[in-house]
């Protein structure tokens, strides 16, 4: 998406962020991407285990998540 419309997307820096982590370079990986680091696991194990499991609007709550990362990180003097 980068390549082809200069925008970053909610997953870029993603691939570079598991890297870091699985050699234990924690802040590096949250330069590459934060949202990957910080909220995706929080917002997995709630998926599954946590009080809202059974919920049917929890899944819209980390694509709403996504989509306003993807705003702010987009936005002219933002560097996430």
């Amino acid at each position: 998406m980068y390549w082809l419309t200069g925008l970053k997307c909610a997953g870029c820096g993603g691939q570079r962020a598991v890297y870091c982590l699985l050699h234990g370079e924690f802040l590096q990986a949250m330069r590459f991407n934060c949202f990957l680091v910080g909220f995706f696991p929080v917002f997995a194990i709630g998926l599954y285990a946590g009080p809202f499991a059974k919920k049917k609007w929890y899944p819209y709550v980390g694509l709403v998540a996504m989509l306003v990362f993807m705003v702010v990180r987009n936005l002219s003097g933002v560097d996430l």
